[in-house]
């Protein structure tokens, strides 16, 4: 038998043996394939969002929304549901405003009126559909807004003077519920002694050097917002000058 006869048979051997090599690797990412589209399947479902026109509001206003009911894995309107709840919750999760919204026909928009009794503190609105509320609640909308009453005895319309015991305190409610640097975000605030009292003050936002970034003032109910935009590498902090 000749060395190039040889050298041939060879060669068809490794073209054989490579050709099984490649189906049997193609095979098992097929298969692998087969099972993360069947996993992703079985986990596809629906996820809700909310969005309100403001994030902070006086008892007997009206909540204006927009909620939208996504597929959590394509991102794209789900049309699996055809009922949205819509509620407002307060700290102890008891539903003090709901509606039903129309999903099957996209009507995902109206408004919810706050009652004029309740009491000031930090409220949730949230979107959901029936499958998720009969789950694991997971896939559930939720903002959080602050809800001031002028009237009940912790949001009566004081001035904090220098003979209130006590410090200033300040709470952010950022748009989104969250900071991003370099962002341009609208920042809702709450300036009170002691949770009860309203506090109207100038507020300086400063930076770690010391410099003045942006100021602002709350009302008569130490209620206001400003326009904002943290940079890394950079702290800030409240100072008020009242």
């Amino acid at each position: 038998m000749s060395k190039a006869f040889c050298s041939l048979i060879f060669l068809f051997a490794i073209i054989i043996f490579s050709s099984s090599a490649q189906t049997t690797d193609h095979s098992k990412l097929d298969s692998f394939a087969v099972k993360m589209l069947t996993k992703m399947r079985g986990q596809s479902g629906e996820k809700a969002y909310v969005v309100t026109d403001k994030d902070i509001y006086q008892a007997g206003d009206f909540v204006w929304l927009r909620a939208f009911v996504l597929n959590n894995l394509s991102h794209r309107i789900s049309t699996g549901s055809k009922y949205v709840f819509a509620d407002v919750v307060n700290e102890s999760d008891s539903v003090i405003a709901g509606i039903l919204l129309d999903a099957t026909h996209q009507q995902l928009e109206s408004r919810l009126r706050i009652p004029a009794g309740v009491a000031t503190g930090n409220y949730w609105v949230r979107t959901y559909t029936p499958s998720m509320l009969a789950g694991d609640g997971l896939n559930t909308a939720v903002h959080g807004i602050y809800i001031v009453n002028a009237a009940d005895e912790n949001g009566k319309k004081k001035r904090a003077t220098a003979a209130t015991t006590g410090d200033p305190e300040i709470a952010f409610f950022p748009e989104g519920g969250t900071l991003m640097t370099a962002v341009q975000t609208k920042i809702a605030f709450a300036v009170s002694i002691n949770d009860s009292i309203p506090v109207q003050t100038d507020v300086s936002i400063t930076d770690d050097n010391k410099a003045e970034v942006t100021h602002f003032q709350t009302d008569e109910n130490g209620l206001g917002s400003v326009t904002f935009e943290p940079h890394r590498r950079r702290t800030y902090q409240a100072v008020f000058n009242y």
